[in-house]
């Protein structure tokens, strides 16, 4: 299932069960789920702010090894897909969302290069493995900063 289906299927479900705004904190490949709902699936009427901890928004280059035909999330994740061009075109993090990412200087599954958004502030938050960023202090930190009001 891509990410794309999955967002489709799942989070217009749960968006339906929600009152009021929310505030999305994605990791990793939830980062490009999660844009998916906020840009293409009406997700800026309801989502205040949207956080991308270790975000592949540019694509993970790991992805190139796995095989597309097999698992549609490795063929999103892939660096010039189709899903993260749609992601990326003109506008990549449209408003009134407010975005921001926080990427890793130790992180080599998402380096900030692939961590970053044009026009969306990015937070380097240390040296942080890619799996164990979500738990870092200053990740946290960043965090909260970024949602509260």
């Amino acid at each position: 299932m891509s990410a794309g289906t999955a967002t489709g299927s799942s989070s217009t479900s749960i968006a339906d069960q929600l009152k009021g705004e929310v505030d999305i904190v994605a990791h990793s490949m939830g980062s490009l789920s999660t844009r998916h709902y906020v840009k293409s699936l009406g997700g800026t009427a309801r989502t205040k702010r949207w956080l991308s901890i270790g975000g592949v928004n540019q694509g993970a280059d790991v992805a190139r090894l796995c095989p597309g035909f097999l698992f549609d999330s490795c063929a999103d994740m892939k660096p010039g897909s189709k899903m993260l061009k749609a992601l990326n075109d003109s506008t990549p993090a449209p408003g009134p969302t407010k975005y921001e990412t926080l990427s890793s200087s130790c992180d080599l599954m998402a380096p900030e290069s692939k961590v970053k958004i044009p026009g969306v502030p990015n937070v380097n938050v240390g040296c942080h493995e890619h799996i164990s960023m979500p738990k870092g202090d200053r990740v946290i930190t960043e965090a909260i900063k970024h949602l509260r009001p």
